[in-house]
């Protein structure tokens, strides 16, 4: 080899490193999350400390009905919803923000029927099939407007719209349990509210909010014994974590568990079905 060939044989070489360093690094891109997960809030852990404190305090200073017992929190889980869910909500968020420069965003309560045992033991994580479990359904697809009413809460004072109440006394109310358990259980949801038309009497009539307000607040006066905030739109509230507490002012009982699931490939997943999904038909 000549002095002139192992020269231009090392300048390749040369060439190829520093090519090799400005090769752009390989992006990771996670993986789409397509399931509704539930993760327990341990209070003697220190990264679930925070949370737990501050979603036990708001139950329990948001108790508002002083003939009904404050009852005791035995659990506390964060939802985590899949990546549409979350997108679809920050993208509303997003127009409230450039719509009225804020959006107005409460942690709010709903009280629902559910029909299996979902957070009595910290392990019982897994949404079930029923179709009468509105809560599992509720976790699954997050709320759905077409849903509206058929809980048979008696009347929707404001039409067909999602409710919840800033009184977590007042969500136990509609906190419907599974026969023979002791244990109740309530969503804490995320509310973009924007801004609010505020009513102090029922107007059932109602498929939306007034012109150019985004939600309604009914304060209690005149025919409304409770509080209620009412969202007409499914991208407007999403379910954010669910307290377990005791049944108010009753006994304890012994709790019936909920049969095993089938190893199907739908609960071995707890697959998000279509926010459309018809099962879930009671809410």
């Amino acid at each position: 080899m000549s002095l002139l060939s192992g020269a231009s044989s090392q300048l390749g070489r040369t060439y190829s490193r520093v090519e090799a360093g400005l090769t752009k690094p390989y992006l990771y891109v996670p993986p789409r999350k397509l399931s509704t997960t539930l993760r327990f809030l341990d209070p003697s852990d220190s990264p679930d400390l925070l949370d737990y404190r501050k979603i036990a305090r708001l139950f329990e200073t948001s108790w508002k009905h002083q003939h009904k017992q404050l009852p005791r929190i035995k659990k506390i889980f964060a939802v985590s919803l899949p990546d549409h869910l979350n997108k679809s909500y920050d993208e509303y968020k997003g127009f409230l923000e450039a719509r009225w420069n804020g959006v107005n965003e409460q942690l709010m309560f709903h009280g629902t029927t559910r029909g299996c045992s979902l957070g009595e033991e910290e392990q019982d994580i897994t949404l079930c099939e029923e179709m009468t479990c509105s809560l599992c359904c509720i976790l699954r697809t997050s709320f759905l407007v077409s849903m509206a009413g058929s809980a048979r809460r008696g009347c929707n004072r404001f039409g067909s719209g999602i409710y919840t109440s800033s009184a977590s006394s007042t969500a136990d109310h509609y906190a419907i349990a599974p026969w023979l358990s002791d244990d109740k259980a309530i969503i804490v949801a995320k509310v973009a509210l924007g801004k609010s038309s505020i009513h102090y009497r029922a107007s059932e009539n109602l498929t939306a909010p007034p012109w150019g307000y985004d939600s309604v607040i009914g304060k209690v006066g005149i025919d409304l014994n409770d509080d209620d905030q009412v969202v007409y739109r499914n991208e407007a509230i999403r379910p954010a974590y669910i307290v377990i507490y005791e049944r108010p002012n009753s006994p304890s009982v012994t709790t019936v568990p909920r049969p095993a699931p089938k190893a199907t490939r739908s609960n071995m997943t707890t697959k998000t079905k279509s926010s459309t999904s018809s099962r879930c038909t009671i809410m």
